[in-house]
């Protein structure tokens, strides 16, 4: 699993857009906590996952999985090229899906925690994904990159020298106006805040989704099996490294 964690996060550097940066005070990379990091998501955000990732690296497993691997190589040049060490250098992912589920069209976003240099992983993103076009947004480019025949169009921004942030253009923009206080962020949503109050944060890994009552009963409906859960209101999984366990909490608010 951490092997696979590795890689996934190596390509999601590789194949987003992404933008230039402003000034302002956000997590910095080394000293953030996973807490920090909810600060800049949404107040629309309905289901959040964070992972620490410097601390999955960090594990003999992990550097085992990438010394033996087949793509060494691959992963030695990317370092490079990109000015980035995976093992070193990321510190959290932070994803989230803002609205209700079900929507046909649902919007997320992204972020990355990290040290970087921004002119080489901005020339390598452009090589991988070819040209984007820009538009200014508040003081911030945004890298938009168009959809092609096996990708989704995407939008990015360098949000300062420690985060990057990807996603649905509309996502992306939201977190930018969270960032500069224009909008409220997800940790100050009162229900929200006490749901994600139960979540073990200590472990490598943790989620919580939060379901409307109209959605937990469809859910429920939709399966005799699953008629227990029509009171639930959310959806907490925590992942912890030390004891190789996985804990998967329901829980009402």
């Amino acid at each position: 699993m951490k092997k696979k964690v590795a890689v996934l996060f190596a390509l999601l550097l590789l194949g987003f857009g992404l933008s230039s940066c402003a000034k302002a005070t956000a997590p910095k990379a080394g000293s953030a906590k996973a807490t920090d990091m909810l600060s800049l998501l949404p107040s629309e955000s309905k289901g959040v996952v964070v992972i620490d990732f410097h601390r999955i690296m960090q594990t003999d497993a992990a550097a085992k999985a990438i010394a033996e691997s087949e793509n060494k190589a691959k992963y030695d040049e990317f370092i490079q090229t990109a000015g980035i060490d995976p093992q070193k250098d990321i510190f959290y992912f932070v994803g989230a899906v803002l609205g209700d589920f079900g929507q046909k069209e649902m919007d997320g976003v992204g972020l990355v925690n990290l040290r970087y240099e921004k002119e080489k992983l901005l020339a390598l993103l452009q090589k991988e994904r070819g040209e984007m076009t820009t538009e200014e947004y508040n003081g911030f480019t945004v890298y938009k990159a168009a959809a092609s025949e096996d990708k989704k169009p995407v939008s990015g921004v360098f949000l300062d020298e420690s985060n990057i942030l990807f996603g649905t253009d509309s996502a992306v923009k939201k977190v930018i106006d969270v960032h500069q206080k224009k909008a409220e962020s997800l940790a100050q949503v009162p229900d929200m805040a006490a749901f994600m109050s139960r979540v073990d944060m200590s472990g490598i890994a943790w989620s919580a989704v939060s379901y409307s009552p109209e959605q937990a009963k469809m859910i429920a409906d939709s399966n005799p099996l699953l008629k227990a859960i029509e009171g639930f209101k959310g959806v907490i999984t925590a992942i912890d490294d030390r004891d190789s366990t996985l804990v998967v909490d329901l829980r009402t608010l």
